[in-house]
């Protein structure tokens, strides 16, 4: 039975985060705080084709104050945990990255209130996102989530499982990849990646185990091609049509417990080509859910 599910009509929530705050302090390209809202946009006009299997609920956005980008996460993960004990399935649109922070945060407590394990990371991006902190005061940015959960994690006494589809080697130095090979990170590079089947093949491989699945798509692991509006546009990125099988496989699968779309980085009006692929990701995601697809 997939996690969260039972006899009734599952909920999906949609939960706006839009900052970027922490690709600002990353010294990152602005514009991802846009990103929820053109997201929104391109959702409204797609159709309902799952019937009653699935409900949609917008809770709206979660804004910081005054820049404060750690108390918006503890926000987010309180929201998340709430969804996730009370059998409902959390999509976060960002914003930046760093989203994933107060996202993830929230599956472990929302999961530990279902008596589940904390989920492994299924991440497609670009980037491993595991470079230092920032300084005291302002730790988290877009480029270091994941280093402080798997901190955090072994602080719990666990392992971060955490798998990355679409590395680029031009985007990440040698001690990034010193770094994920320390923390055992699983990573497919994405000149490896050119096809569904090595997508699929990367996912049904590897770990042993059935824990939950927290599942990340930082849009800046397609080819700037198709997704020009990023953060960090990459020109030999991932075709769209590889993540979208990806990311069915995964719906399909039952074990994931939230999902988040980050770095749509709309900064100009009419810029919203790249949250309408994003959109489309996001309808097939939903579809394969509700065995629609």
């Amino acid at each position: 039975m997939p996690i969260g599910a039972g006899s009734g009509t599952r909920r999906i929530w949609f939960i706006g985060c839009p900052t970027d705050i922490g690709v600002s302090r990353n010294k990152g390209r602005p514009g991802a705080a846009r990103g929820s809202g053109s997201l929104r946009r391109a959702l409204a006009n797609l159709p309902v084709r799952f019937g009653d299997a699935l409900e949609l609920i917008d809770a709206g956005d979660l804004e910081p104050r005054d820049g404060d980008l750690e108390g918006l996460m503890e926000g987010l993960e309180l929201l998340v945990g709430a969804v996730v004990a009370s059998g409902g399935f959390p999509v976060v649109l960002g914003g930046g990255h760093e989203t994933a922070y107060g996202h993830h945060r929230g599956l472990v407590r929302g999961l530990a209130a279902l008596s589940l394990p904390a989920p492994r990371i299924i991440s497609f991006d670009a980037h491993f996102d595991l470079r230092p902190e920032g300084p005291p005061g302002a730790p988290l940015h877009s480029g270091n989530m994941f280093r402080l959960l798997a901190r955090e994690a072994g602080e719990r006494g666990e392992p971060l499982e955490y798998d990355v589809i679409g590395i680029q080697r031009s985007a990440n130095t040698l001690s990034l990849f010193r770094e994920a090979d320390g923390l055992g990170v699983r990573y497919l590079p994405a000149r490896e990646a050119g096809s569904p089947e090595a997508i699929l093949g990367f996912l049904r491989t590897g770990r042993i185990g059935d824990r939950p699945l927290h599942v990340t798509l930082c849009t800046d692991v397609i080819s700037a091609a198709h997704a020009p509006a990023v953060s960090a546009p990459q020109p030999f990125g991932l075709d769209p049509n590889v993540v979208l099988e990806g990311l069915r496989h995964l719906a399909r699968s039952g074990r994931a417990a939230g999902l988040d779309v980050a770095e749509v980085s709309p900064r100009y009006e009419g810029d919203d080509g790249t949250a309408h692929l994003a959109a489309v990701l996001l309808f097939a995601w939903v579809n394969a859910m509700a065995g629609s697809d």
